[in-house]
């Protein structure tokens, strides 16, 4: 790897670790001041169609953003979702929607998607749209993503991104979102918090 990706790499990595975490502190006031904004309303494709937030009205829903060939965050964070799933009980699960939407559609189709999910947790659902939809739900929800890349062959790149769990309450209130150093046993109990 040459020096001026030894030198890019981390740089691109801490400018968005720091403009997530000016996000997660910006949210966190609003929080404090009780204020609870309706989430950003979207509509994306899915396996079984498009779906929006809209339908979701009535169930918690959890969103996380990122890409099936992210080399660390993503499968970690990912874990973290899984094992959150995994500690509701049979009757809260299908109370719970979590959602994971690319932030590389150029490389992920659903089908690529749903089976990088599945390996997470069966109830974690993909959501896939274009380059333009992506970049506009990821904008309303002040999610930070720029792809780099490793050489001139346009077809090899990584996406710096962002990574927080957003949750949004069964009204369609984005009621909390949360860093990445969330753990399961934290996330399921925000997740448990918005449904009773």
């Amino acid at each position: 790897m040459s020096r001026f990706y030894q030198i890019l790499i981390p740089l691109m990595i801490a400018l968005v670790a720091l403009a997530a975490g000016i996000q997660y502190n910006l949210y966190q006031q609003r929080v404090a001041n009780n204020e609870r904004p309706a989430a950003p309303p979207f509509t994306l494709n899915s396996t079984q169609g498009p779906v929006s937030l809209q339908q979701l009205k009535g169930k918690a829903v959890m969103l996380y953003f990122g890409y099936a060939s992210c080399p660390d965050v993503c499968p970690v964070d990912l874990a973290v979702v899984g094992a959150a799933l995994k500690q509701l009980s049979p009757a809260e699960l299908p109370q719970v929607q979590a959602l994971f939407i690319t932030l590389d559609p150029e490389r992920d189709d659903l089908e690529r998607l749903g089976e990088y999910a599945a390996f997470f947790h069966p109830s974690l659902d993909t959501l896939h749209g274009s380059v333009e939809q992506i970049a506009a739900v990821a904008k309303s929800y002040g999610v930070i993503y720029e792809k780099s890349y490793y050489s001139n062959d346009k077809s090899l790149y990584w996406i710096s991104h962002s990574a927080n769990f957003f949750l949004i309450n069964p009204q369609g209130q984005l009621a909390r979102v949360l860093p990445r150093e969330t753990t399961p046993a934290e996330l399921s109990e925000h997740l448990r918090s918005l449904i009773h």
